[in-house]
């Protein structure tokens, strides 16, 4: 460790301004693999919805200028509370001083005293020097995620489907028809706490609900997607990305879909979905 960075210390971001906050986050991920320098707004969306306590996350500071953060998030995971790393960042000329695991080891001393049990992240599959340290500090891969985006449908869909958009959100429903978990920012608490209204496409048969979709439109993201075994190959899940598509102005994002869920996969490409990326989801246990 060099000598500026034991000068250094990672402390909580309680009482750091959201402003200075989303400055840094522009600068650290101006340089990242895929493209990213949200607005404040989009910014403020995207920490709610994944349940970020900034009492809980950290940073380090040279004087008064933010360096480096880590944002983290808190909830429940596989029946377990578990805190989410949202996003770490270090802006470019302070890469390379170990700052990544000073922040690190901060965060577990605050996760474990608030009482969680493991720590949750994604990291792109590229950025082999940032798995190899969290390899190192202890995670361990517990699933391959795929990201896909969405400019234009490949094929029509069936315009005799009948499609609502002001349903409520019923996780119950939603659970029974998925082959495969989401990922924390899209699964079924992170849509509990969005404050950025949600549209809820629905589609009925005989039987009742046969398809769902969640779509975010401030930011484009379908969080969820899901098609009932018996009505699958009816067009209703083409149906229900065409309306999503609609509703955004700018390409529809599908992020970190299992890469064990074969089905929504194949169907994404089949639609004209272009991969953008694979990540790892990580997992580091706490106790």
């Amino acid at each position: 460790m060099s000598d500026t960075s034991r000068e250094m210390n990672a402390d909580t971001l309680a009482t750091t301004s959201f402003e200075t906050i989303c400055d840094a986050f522009d600068v650290a991920f101006g340089d990242y693999a895929v493209s990213f320098s949200p607005s404040a707004s989009f910014l403020g969306e995207m920490t709610r919805r994944r349940g970020v306590r900034f009492d809980l996350s950290v940073g380090v500071r040279e004087g008064d200028r933010l360096v480096a953060f880590t944002l983290n998030g808190l909830g429940r995971w596989q029946g377990e509370l578990t805190a989410y790393d949202c996003g770490t960042g270090v802006i470019p000329a302070y890469r390379g001083r170990r700052l990544t695991s000073l922040m690190l080891a901060k965060t577990v001393e605050l996760l474990r005293a608030e009482g969680a049990t493991q720590y949750l992240l994604e990291v792109i599959q590229a950025n082999e020097k940032a798995i190899r340290a969290y390899r190192g500090a202890g995670f361990g891969t517990s699933r391959e995620l795929r990201c896909w985006q969405l400019e234009e449908l490949s094929r029509p869909a069936s315009s005799t489907i009948a499609i609502e958009d002001n349903a409520p959100f019923d996780a119950a429903t939603m659970a029974s028809m998925r082959d495969c978990e989401p990922s924390w920012q899209n699964d079924d608490e992170s849509i509990a706490r969005a404050g950025d209204p949600h549209v809820t496409f629905t589609v009925r048969d005989d039987m009742g609900v046969a398809a769902t979709a969640v779509l975010f439109p401030m930011t484009n993201d379908l969080a969820q997607l899901a098609v009932a075994p018996r009505a699958r190959r009816r067009g209703f899940g083409t149906a229900l990305l065409a309306a999503a598509r609609e509703r955004c102005d700018k390409p529809l994002r599908i992020l970190n879909v299992d890469a064990r869920d074969d089905g929504t996969n194949a169907f994404l490409a089949a639609a004209g979905a272009t991969e953008i990326v694979r990540q790892f989801e990580m997992l580091k246990r706490l106790v």
